[in-house]
């Protein structure tokens, strides 16, 4: 709404609105942004606003899959946790960058540092991902050893050697794996 009234209003609304941004100083000096570096700072907060949502969509498609039964050891996983990674050094970069802003056009110093605990939280992040790769590849082994046992224990109990409930859940399809492996499949 303040990028449309700074675009597309006529110029009493303009300025009455830009007055609510004058901030008085402990000197007694009002400060002024005009309407440029105004809509600046907005399409930086915007960007900021993005980025952060679009952190938070990847965590919660990662926890509505672990809601469905899956296990959070998925490569489709592992991409998500990467790109919350990335997000986060991205944001600490923009963010920072955001706040300059904010510095210049009121006290009028340009003051820009890279946000380095960003950048650090962004890296664990990144290591927490080659973490869930590691355990994909032992959750993937894990599954193929019980697929292998519960495959032959399908068959005893075929030929009648055998009881129901030695078979494991994810070879009846009780587990909820099954819909979990299309899923991680569609992506590929």
């Amino acid at each position: 709404m303040a990028i449309g009234i700074l675009l597309f209003s006529g110029e009493e609304l303009k300025s009455s609105f830009l007055a609510a941004f004058e901030v008085t100083a402990n000197n007694g000096t009002t400060i002024g942004i005009g309407p440029r570096p105004l809509l600046t700072m907005f399409a930086f907060m915007l960007v900021d606003t993005a980025l952060i949502s679009l952190a938070i969509f990847f965590v919660h498609a990662i926890f509505e899959e672990m809601k469905k039964g899956c296990t959070p050891f998925s490569r489709r996983n592992t991409v998500r946790i990467r790109k919350i990674a990335l997000v986060t050094a991205v944001l600490g970069i923009v963010g920072s960058y955001s706040d300059a802003l904010v510095d210049y056009y009121t006290i009028g110093e340009l003051t820009w540092r890279v946000n380095a605990i960003g950048l650090m939280i962004a890296a664990i992040i990144y290591s927490i991902s080659l973490i869930f790769s590691y355990g994909c590849d032992l959750q993937q082994e894990s599954d193929e050893t019980l697929g292998g046992e519960a495959n032959a224990n399908h068959h005893e109990i075929r030929q009648g050697h055998g009881r129901p409930e030695d078979v494991p859940e994810r070879a009846v399809g009780k587990g909820g794996r099954g819909q979990c492996e299309s899923v991680q499949n569609e992506d590929r």
